[in-house]
């Protein structure tokens, strides 16, 4: 608790049981812990605090005990990890000792397989039977934030949250250096953009999750100069002023009529961290966009890979770091 704390966590969402009593008693002298009716709901209110503290930086993670508990939060797990936010969810389990190998369903109190449940939906999930460096731990939650966003699950064993040792005499390293590579943008892409947008007579910028609110406030200045229209999707809904000349509306399934004829009559669509999926294109994907050319700009190439929509120009690459360069390039040719 006292490294969640460093690494910005102030507010813990949970449900209280049996296999987290120890762990809840060190989260409640550190931090906010507000109980909630069901886990369902701590798994929700964790990922959207860390959405609306996305400025303050303040960062929020749900608790869970062990059995009925793990399976409760697997639909928020699943939504955080299909919308693509940050969430980490530490949940309780039996102790080390009452753990089945597989042939017996059940020893431990409430014991289930929460790791082997919740590893499809989650970008890493470890079962703690022994405790963590520090800097192991870090590694791990930040996973949640690092390239594409998404869930993590901590599974602690109740021996290990209740057992007494100091921090400074773990010295083994139990897990491997978690890595992830991060794309670089190549200059001649940047360049190609720029060229497609000088050639074009109806561009327009797609704004999704992806790309992080601080890349657009403060690149917002010199977007609102250039005077490209800018649409946004679902999850990126309160990322431009509805109020200025450049809005272009929320164009999906879900959305505006008229934001879906803007985009639809575009010439080119530069989706900039948006994958483009079914609700955003609609079903009759191959007629999105039918007059123009698109664009799209993803952290996770298999989201370019895939074939709906048929996308031009597939560039890998973080969302932020492309729109903070690519936006001096526009500038320079005179936009």
């Amino acid at each position: 608790m006292d490294v969640l704390t460093k690494q910005g966590y102030t507010h813990c969402f949970f449900v209280g049981g049996g296999n987290v009593m120890h762990l809840l008693e060190s989260a409640r002298t550190r931090m906010v812990c507000v109980a909630v009716v069901n886990e369902v709901s701590a798994g929700i209110a964790a990922e959207y605090f860390n959405v609306a503290n996305r400025l303050t930086k303040r960062r929020a993670f749900a608790m869970v005990t062990a059995g009925p508990g793990l399976t409760n939060i697997v639909t928020s797990i699943a939504g955080a990890w299909l919308e693509s936010r940050e969430l980490l969810v530490i949940g309780g389990q039996a102790r080390t000792n009452l753990l089945s190998d597989g042939s017996i369903r059940q020893i431990g109190h409430q014991e289930i397989n929460g790791v082997g449940i919740v590893t499809p939906i989650t970008k890493k999930a470890v079962q703690m039977k022994i405790p963590l460096q520090s800097d192991e731990l870090v590694t791990i939650c930040n996973l949640t934030k690092r390239g594409r966003k998404g869930p993590v699950f901590l599974e602690v064993c109740l021996d290990v949250s209740s057992m007494d040792f100091s921090g400074d005499t773990l010295t083994e390293t139990h897990l491997q250096e978690l890595t992830i590579k991060e794309p670089k943008i190549k200059g001649t892409l940047i360049e190609e953009v720029v060229n497609k947008i000088k050639n074009s007579t109806r561009p327009i910028f797609l704004f999704g999750a992806g790309l992080s609110f601080d890349a657009v406030l403060r690149n917002s200045d010199r977007l609102e100069r250039i005077g490209i229209p800018i649409a946004t999707t679902w999850n990126a809904i309160d990322y431009w002023d509805y109020s200025s000349k450049l809005y272009a509306g929320r164009p999906n399934t879900y959305g505006m009529r008229w934001a879906n004829a803007v985009i639809q009559q575009s010439d080119l669509v530069i989706a900039v961290g948006a994958r483009l999926g079914l609700q955003q294109t609609g079903f009759n994907w191959e007629e999105f966009a039918p007059v123009g050319e698109i664009i799209q700009i993803d952290i996770d190439e298999h989201e370019l890979n895939k074939e709906n929509p048929n996308v031009n120009l597939p560039i890998h690459a973080d969302a932020d770091e492309f729109l903070d360069a690519l936006i001096p390039e526009i500038e320079s040719e005179g936009f």
